[in-house]
């Protein structure tokens, strides 16, 4: 239902800002290009994307040191990678289906790391709330052009994401990361083939 509310929202908002300013924010996310490659539609969107996002915004969610870790050396590989402007988009692929078996590697690696660092349950919450927000708004990157005179409205276009964060952390917290991320999955997908 809350789905719902949220189309409707952005359908208002987009028709405003068309009447107002004849441009649409709505048309302007670059996913639909993205997918029309086959490889993003069957690999990076559905696989690659989620495994990556689910590591950095939700794996550390359990406060498990080890977990921490693997985020924390997936956001600076992330971040190096991002750094090095590949135009190649295979080439982005295989560094980035390099980074998820990297990450699958960390994970089968046996050892201690079962520690965990005490965070009281408010702050928790607090942290939650923020990641599953900053993920949606990490979204906003899918439109171009940006309308930066217009940087207000983004939030409203990517209510659905802001959701889905909520709901992918929730998953990640109730039941385990293997179930978040095959929740995300199944949501990239389910975008994929319908688009």
């Amino acid at each position: 239902m809350s789905f719902i509310a949220a189309g409707i929202l952005i359908a208002i908002t987009d028709g405003l800002i068309k009447s107002q300013y004849h441009i649409s924010i709505a048309q302007s996310n670059k996913m639909k290009e993205m997918i029309a490659d086959p490889l993003t539609k069957y690999l990076w969107a559905p696989f690659i994307a989620p495994i990556m996002e689910e590591t950095l915004f939700r794996l550390w969610q359990d406060y498990k040191i080890k977990h921490l870790l693997i985020s924390g050396g997936a956001l600076i590989i992330i971040l190096f990678l991002r750094s090095m402007h590949l135009e190649n988009q295979t080439t982005k692929y295989v560094y980035e289906v390099l980074l998820d078996v990297l990450i699958i590697g960390c994970f089968l690696k046996k050892g201690t790391g079962e520690r965990v660092i005490h965070v009281p349950l408010n702050i928790r919450k607090i942290i939650f709330f923020t990641v599953a927000l900053l993920f949606g708004l990490i979204h906003i990157t899918n439109f171009t052009p940006l309308y930066l005179n217009m940087w207000f409205v983004y939030p409203i276009f990517v209510l659905p994401q802001i959701m889905m964060g909520i709901a992918f952390g929730y998953a990640r917290i109730k039941y385990g990361f293997l179930y978040g991320f095959l929740l995300h999955c199944s949501i990239n997908l389910l975008f994929v083939l319908i688009h």
